[in-house]
């Protein structure tokens, strides 16, 4: 179910007996490392359970019925979510929700990029698969996989194979790598390129800090940014959104606007609670814990 990418003895190459021509990932790389981590870096324990095949169809249609799925799953298994959002002619974007095995198999994806933590790991046949161990938090350091994820796309474009990057809801991790490997290779400015993926996928929206980073590496790349943060005072906090929001992105605006200030106003009357990204994910109950 969910995700892919491989355990530790298999973590760079398909699954034996296929015909996938991705080279291995460099032994010395990070992307190389973080296949055989055990915890993030902010202290997650990653789940290294790793299942040879997804889920039919049938099950996954199933578990936003099942009474033992949190909210948050039956949400994520539902439209928009779990649609497979084609971005370009190679590289599509989506949630686990999409992750069925009849779906895989009808694309024909030779290269999946999991962009979770804390989900299990598939290894359909035939596809290379690479985990990116991060947590969907403003703090947590995505950037530091950007080059070596969009060069693999891009091997994999060249090869004329289908890439498949996803994170739980399809919605901020994976969105992030897609638009830092459109800033890279499709050499197109960061806010046209997040307006291309909203365009296709309307639920794509990195969190506050991956926006930083996908700033930093705009400007890495192309010397300048196309975008830039700003910091407005809303009821006495500070609220730091994308400059084209406000105007562009009203609804996105808003909420940004009402989960910054609540964040901080929770921190203040409760300086001892967790919040969600703090909370450890278990797969069990599919629920944060």
């Amino acid at each position: 179910m969910g995700c892919c990418c491989s355990s530790s003895s298999t973590a760079t190459t398909a699954t034996a007996g296929t015909t996938s021509k991705l080279q291995p990932l460099r032994p010395n790389s990070r992307l190389f490392a973080a296949q055989r981590l055990k915890v993030t870096a902010s202290g997650k324990t990653i789940q290294m359970i790793v299942r040879r095949l997804p889920m039919k169809q049938s099950e996954v249609d199933s578990i936003p019925n099942d009474p033992n799925v949190g909210e948050d799953f039956r949400l994520i298994f539902g439209p928009p979510f779990n649609m497979c959002t084609k971005l370009t002619k190679f590289v599509y974007l989506s949630g686990i929700g999409s992750l069925s095995r009849e779906n895989l198999k009808k694309e024909g994806f030779t290269l999946i990029v999991n962009a979770t933590y804390e989900w299990p790991c598939i290894e359909p046949e035939g596809i290379m698969c690479i985990r990116v161990p991060v947590d969907d938090a403003p703090t947590d350091d995505i950037s530091i996989y950007f080059d070596e994820v969009s060069d693999k796309i891009e091997e994999n474009t060249q090869l004329n194979g289908k890439t498949l990057i996803h994170c739980l809801a399809g919605a901020s991790r994976s969105t992030t790598l897609a638009i830092a490997y459109l800033v890279k290779y499709e050499k197109i400015p960061l806010r046209n390129a997040f307006n291309s993926v909203y365009k296709r996928r309307e639920c794509a929206r990195p969190n506050m800090g991956f926006w930083e980073q996908l700033i930093k590496y705009e400007i890495k790349v192309k010397g300048q940014s196309s975008v830039r943060m700003i910091t407005k005072k809303i009821d006495g906090f500070s609220v730091t959104v994308p400059d084209f929001y406000e105007k562009d992105y009203q609804m996105y605006y808003l909420k940004e606007v009402d989960r910054q200030v609540k964040e901080q106003k929770d921190k203040q009357e409760n300086p001892l609670k967790k919040t969600k990204s703090q909370k450890q994910f278990n797969p069990k109950t599919n629920n944060y814990e």
